[in-house]
Parts: C-alpha cells; sequence; structure tokens
C-alpha cells in the first residue's frame, strides 16, 4: 500500500537496519510507527539524504509518514536478524519473567531506553537476555551506587557493571542445596553469552562473620579471617582450588559457554555474583 510516492527504500545495512531515502523534508517527528516492532523502531536519525531506520527485533512493520491526520504516504519493512537483547529484556519484564524490585526494574528500563545517568553495561544486559531465552530469570540486586561494579561512579554517571541472579527457571539460588545448588549454577553457566565475567560463587553463609565448611561446595571458607576477605572483595582463586565435584562441572559450564571468564571467588548467600571484569589481564584455566 503506498501513498503519493514519498518513500524511497534503499539497501539493507546490515542484519536489521536499512535506509529510508525521503523525496520530501520531513523531520522524524513527521514519522509515526506501526506494526510489530516497538515504538516502532530502535533509531531514526538523518544519514544525509534520508533516515536509518533500526528496527528492535525481527518481523513485519509499516513506516507511515503524515502530516496531521494526513497520512502522506506508507511503506511496509520486513526486519530480519535476531531480536537485540535490550528488546529481549525489556519483553521479559513486562511478562513478569525477569523479576526483580520495582526500583531496580526502573534502573534497567531506562538504561535500555538511553539514560545517561544510570547505564546499565551492555555485557550485563546481553547476559540477561541469553539466560531469558532459556527460562525466567530472578535477581535480587542490580544497582547498588558505589558498591564495587554494582555501581562504578564516573563524575556525573553511575555504570552498574554487576548482577547478582538470585533464580533460574523458577527455582532459587539457595546456598545449601548441595549437589541441585551446583547443578542450578552450572545450567546458568553453560548460556553465558560472549563478554568478559567474573564470578562471585555461593556460600552458605553470608556477611563478613559468615562461614560454615561443612556446606561449602564450591570454594571452601575454613575461617573468620577469609569470610571477612569475601565481605570485602579481597579474595580470589583458580578454579583448581575449587572443591569437587562442582569443579569438574562448572569447568565443563564454562566451556559450553561464549564467554571468557576471568577471576573466580567465594561470594555471598542465596545468589550468583556476576559482574564485568575488573582483571582483563588474567584469563581463567578451565582445564582441570
Amino acid at each position: 500500500m503506498r501513498g503519493a510516492g514519498l518513500f524511497v527504500v534503499g539497501a539493507f545495512r546490515g542484519q536489521t537496519e536499512f535506509q529510508v531515502n525521503l523525496k520530501l523534508g520531513l523531520t522524524p517527528r513527521s514519522a509515526r510507527f506501526t506494526g510489530q516492532i516497538r515504538v516502532q523502531f530502535a533509531g531514526l536519525r538523518v544519514t544525509g539524504t534520508g533516515y536509518r531506520v533500526t528496527g528492535f527485533r525481527p518481523g513485519p512493520a509499516r513506516l507511515i509518514a503524515a502530516s496531521g491526520l494526513n497520512v502522506l504516504d506508507t511503506v511496509d519493512l520486513l526486519v530480519v536478524g535476531e531480536e537485540i537483547p535490550g528488546m529481549v529484556v525489556l519483553d521479559a519484564l513486562e511478562a513478569h519473567m525477569l523479576r526483580m524490585s520495582a526500583d531496580q526494574v526502573k534502573v534497567l528500563k531506562d538504561s535500555i531506553n538511553g539514560s545517561k545517568t544510570i547505564i546499565v553495561d551492555q555485557q550485563i544486559v546481553d547476559l540477561l537476555a541469553a539466560m531469558l531465552d532459556e527460562g525466567d530469570v530472578d535477581v535480587m540486586s542490580l544497582l547498588r551506587r558505589g558498591q564495587s561494579q554494582h555501581g562504578v561512579v564516573q563524575g556525573s554517571q553511575v555504570f552498574v557493571k554487576a548482577v547478582d541472579l538470585s533464580g533460574f527457571k523458577g527455582t532459587p539460588v539457595i546456598s545449601n542445596d548441595g549437589a541441585k545448588l551446583v547443578d542450578l549454577i552450572c545450567s546458568m553457566l553453560k548460556l553465558f553469552p560472549k563478554g568478559d565475567y567474573d564470578i562471585g560463587f555461593p556460600r552458605p553463609v553470608g556477611g563478613p562473620t559468615g562461614f560454615d565448611p561443612t556446606h561449602d561446595v564450591f570454594f571452601p571458607v575454613l575461617d573468620l579471617d577469609a569470610a571477612r576477605k569475601c565481605w570485602d572483595g579481597l579474595i580470589s582463586g583458580p578454579l583448581s582450588s575449587m572443591l569437587q565435584p562442582a569443579r569438574s562441572k562448572v569447568a565443563d559450564a564454562m566451556r559450553q559457554s561464549k564467554a571468557t571468564f576471568h577471576v573466580f571467588y567465594p561470594d555471598g548467600l542465596n545468589h550468583l555474583h556476576v559482574s564485568v571484569t575488573k582483571y582483563p589481564s588474567i584469563i581463567a584455566d578451565l582445564n582441570v
């Protein structure tokens, strides 16, 4: 369905980008969008003789040029390529497949929608999207301003480079679940997308004074000094120092993933801590 021949569609620019050349001098505000693609495109920006339009997800969409209620022209488009991770996450929040506190939901939504003040690292968004492709996800914590990778303050901006995952596919991360906990964590690790991550593994007691070696299944925390170092983020160890059988299972899960892993450590109660690595020069040895 075409109007006055306003649109001329040019060559595709990559899997989800294409060019729409306009014969008349319309501004981006003159265009409105309908169809499968949410509001309804990721980008609409002037590129010389026209606009470049980027789709959020694959599928049909219609670009409409209008002056008030008067439709000047339409063009039907088919977006190809994979759905972008940010849209996977936004859809999951709406469907309650990705669960977290209301304040953290706002942080994540605002960041994906272009916030310049609080910015969730793309590697964290990619991780959530990869896991959501397989099932629902529960998040204990995302933004904690000034607390290590959870809230890296740079001037007027805060960069969120960590997430605490507390459940997957309806199963909560319970630190005293023994073999069941190991299997749950491994089911998460094998889904990690391309990226560079440090991992904090669950331990049976949290806090600066908590330790219970009889229930450790990942890294042993044997005394008060080690517990304090866990709390202060001053302890780490190679995968070879992890307890069996978790060591072999974790190594296998990580090898199945697309990610590069860097530093490991015992962290806290009832969650898997994931952060964008602070130590890119350290590459974990998974051949254990």
